[in-house]
């Protein structure tokens, strides 16, 4: 923040017919259930964490609070991985798992081959019941998971999981699952100390999160991402400390009957994971997940790229305690701010349709990079062994901090190869769709721009911090979904239209032209004008009835939004 800004299980996949894309983490925190949660049931703060072994420099870790930090526990079978569902109209992924393994309740368009416990329908109005769940600035990130297996999805945000109870609608109820903070200020204060306190006393230790079976006992666990570069000693409400900024953590689920009362063991996975978007990734095509992000102290270094984990033949990790590897992708980029890890944009998607999932980022592509060097060959259409395809992916200024937010590769114009999508500044304005019209040569469609473009397109809101693309209709067309993040910065930062309305909104891809000439309509459906985005956002079933629903942390509060 100094002028920046300041999920992961075998689980989250979008399947869309062309396949494609990537995603977004989402993490969580949370608070007194507000807005039709149950009694929140209370739990002793502070999860014990471990530090795994390859991941560089000292952290400081938080304390243990009362829980003791053990081994992974008897890890059981994996169970089968189905494959994806690849008709139009699917949505999903694959048939669900065999009863007794992790079920998967959360999509992502950077992992298209994961399966998924239900499947999305079509006949999705993009009309939306909201749920509050508490209006504090907890956290940053959600995620989606049956953390007690009792067939209802949950969410999880920041130290806490929502266990979901049966109801018309639905509730919620509290439990604090590890350590980290409580309440965190959200003023906006723009000017004097209380400004300077907000830009780093205003970041939250949950930047992206999400579920997956990470030892093979087939229950939920939690991967969280903090922050990327706030000290952990700016933060006013520690319970007991907030996870440190730049690690990635999992959290062991300890069963159904504990899962609401006991501290989870947390397991370091790296110390240095730079970058404002994060998501889960299948790289190199083993059905595990990596975490995209990019690494300052790495070798080489300040590099994008993503970290893998050292996996078995049956889907789990070998040492549940061990540190994850980060292999650099990109070339070397200078970090912004005198080497801090605040900059945007990245994502993953396969763009040539080889199979392998490419890395996108600011700058352009790099096509399946997945060798111990970067190959930094730029391409000039298909050629054999390019690793660089140029493109503009942002509004023009060369700053590093600079970028969009999460990125994805989709078939947006059912043609057969996949475009990428991307906002044209995570802090500023503008929605865009790079169209691939020959092998590796995109052109760019506008579909939001600057408020002067209102008449244009229909809607104008600034920093879409947080996006995710997924067939929300089940019409077999990829959409998007993204808004406002208020208060990502403090009012005095530079922000386009500080306290406008923190609008959510679902993108329709009409498969018809557009009345600017583009090759199809991105129609504005508003979700909501209340609680914005966050760092990023969930998309996947929660009431499990077949269409998607989305969760949402952000300054503003922890929200569900169950689609009709």
């Amino acid at each position: 923040m100094h002028n920046q800004e300041s999920r992961w299980s075998r689980w989250v996949l979008l399947a869309l017919s062309s396949g494609s894309g990537l995603l977004a983490l989402h993490c969580g925190f949370s608070g007194t259930t507000d807005g039709g949660g149950g009694a929140a049931a209370t739990g002793t703060a502070g999860a014990g964490m471990t530090t795994g072994g390859n991941a560089p420099g000292s952290v400081a870790t938080p304390a243990a609070g009362n829980s003791t930090v053990g081994g992974a526990g008897t890890v059981g079978g994996a169970g089968t991985v189905g494959g994806n569902a690849t008709t139009a109209g699917g949505g999903a992924g694959g048939g669900a798992p065999a009863v007794g393994t992790f079920k998967n309740y959360e999509y992502t368009g950077t992992w298209p081959t994961a399966p998924m416990a239900v499947q999305t329908k079509p006949g999705g109005t993009l009309k939306y019941t909201k749920i509050a769940i508490h209006d504090r600035f907890l956290a940053e990130s959600c995620a989606i998971a049956d953390y007690n297996n009792d067939g209802l999805p949950d969410v999880s945000s920041g130290r806490r999981w929502y266990e979901q109870k049966a109801g018309n609608p639905p509730t919620f109820v509290e439990h604090i699952y590890r350590g980290g903070h409580d309440d965190l200020p959200r003023a906006g204060v723009g000017t004097g100390a209380d400004n300077v306190n907000e830009i780093n006393a205003g970041v939250s230790d949950d930047w992206a999160d999400a579920p997956y079976d990470m030892d093979g006992d087939g229950l939920a666990d939690i991967i969280n991402i903090a922050n990327c570069d706030v000290a952990e000693n700016l933060n006013p409400s520690p319970k007991p400390a907030p996870q440190p900024h730049a690690t990635a953590f999992w959290y062991k689920n300890p069963g159904a009957a504990t899962a609401a009362t006991a501290m989870w063991a947390g397991h370091q996975l790296h110390a240095d994971v730079r970058l404002e978007q994060h998501g889960l990734v299948d790289v190199d095509g083993d059905g595990n997940p990596e975490i995209y992000g990019a690494c300052k102290g790495c070798a080489p270094a300040e590099t994008k790229g993503y970290y893998a984990g050292d996996w078995s033949a049956d889907h789990k990790l070998k040492d549940p305690a061990a540190g994850w590897t980060y292999h650099a992708v990109t070339q070397h980029y200078n970090f912004p701010f005198g080497g801090t890890g605040w900059m945007h944009g990245e994502g993953f998607g396969d763009i040539n349709k080889d199979g392998k999932s490419d890395l996108l980022e600011r700058g352009g592509a790099w096509i399946a990079a997945t060798g111990a060097t970067p190959n930094v060959t730029v391409c000039a259409g298909p050629t054999a062994g390019c690793g660089w395809v140029k493109q503009n992916f942002y509004d023009g200024d060369q700053g590093e901090n600079r970028g969009p937010s999460h990125m994805y590769a989709a078939d947006m114009d059912m043609d057969g190869d996949n475009d990428i999508i991307a906002a044209d500044w995570a802090h500023g304005e503008g929605l865009a769709w790079y169209e691939q019209t020959t092998p590796l040569v995109f052109v760019r469609h506008q579909f939001m721009g600057g408020p002067a473009d209102m008449a244009k397109y229909g809607v104008y809101f600034s920093e879409p911090h947080a996006l995710q693309v997924m067939d929300m209709d089940g019409d077999g067309r990829p959409d998007i979904v993204t808004g406002k993040m208020r208060f990502a910065h403090p009012i005095g930062y530079g922000d386009p239209d500080p306290m406008g309305t923190p609008y959510v909104y679902v993108f329709k891809n009409v498969g018809t032209p557009d009345k600017n000439g583009n090759p199809i309509t991105l129609q504005p459906m508003l979700v909501d004008s209340v609680v914005g985005v966050g760092r990023q956002l969930s998309v996947g079933h929660i009431n499990t009835d077949g269409i998607p629903d989305i969760c949402i942390a952000s300054k503003l509060g922890l929200y569900v939004f169950l689609g009709q």
